[in-house]
């Protein structure tokens, strides 16, 4: 929204720009090179500004939707995306859905490639083994006060809890 209304004023800093031009006397500034800039932009501002604002927009789409590759702000969109996935994932089990359902329902969001593994494999052998043991194989993705929050909310019983309150500390 910034950026938009940042081009918003400088499409109508060109009209200040023309009532400039115009006022000063003619023999003094044609045939410069600030002048010719000037009238350039006064002249085509209704083609620049648009398709500048196009410009952007796209820049702004493919950010959107390569942010969880691109290197300078991947780590906190992943985190960002991963917390999400574990508040999504303590909706679905306070909702009432099965574990396994649950898991199914949430192993889409995350972009992130290992998280999407850990959530397919969690998805494949929630129904086989324990939950609690396969806590453990998420120790090599997550740090150990994260785990060890989890564990304890599952212990406790409030496994929603527990992945809830995880959830939040990526976000924040």
């Amino acid at each position: 929204a910034l950026i938009f209304f940042s081009i918003a004023i400088g499409f109508g800093i060109t009209f200040l720009l023309e009532k400039i031009i115009t006022t000063l006397p003619a023999k003094d500034i044609k045939g410069t090179l600030a002048y010719e800039v000037a009238s350039f932009f006064v002249n085509y501002r209704e083609f620049i500004f648009p398709v500048y604002a196009l410009i952007l927009a796209g820049l702004i789409y493919f950010i959107a939707i390569h942010a969880s590759r691109m290197p300078v702000i991947k780590g906190l969109f992943n985190a960002i995306t991963v917390g999400q996935t574990f508040k999504m994932l303590a909706l679905a089990l306070r909702s009432g859905l099965s574990l396994k359902d649950a898991i199914d329902l949430t192993a889409t969001i995350p972009k992130e490639k290992k998280w999407k593994k850990v959530f397919e494999i969690f998805s494949l052998e929630v129904q086989e083994r324990n939950f609690y043991d396969l806590i453990d194989e998420m120790s090599d993705f997550m740090t150990p006060p994260d785990l060890l929050i989890i564990k304890s909310n599952i212990r406790a019983g409030n496994l929603a809890e527990g992945f809830d309150f995880v959830g939040s500390r990526k976000i924040d």
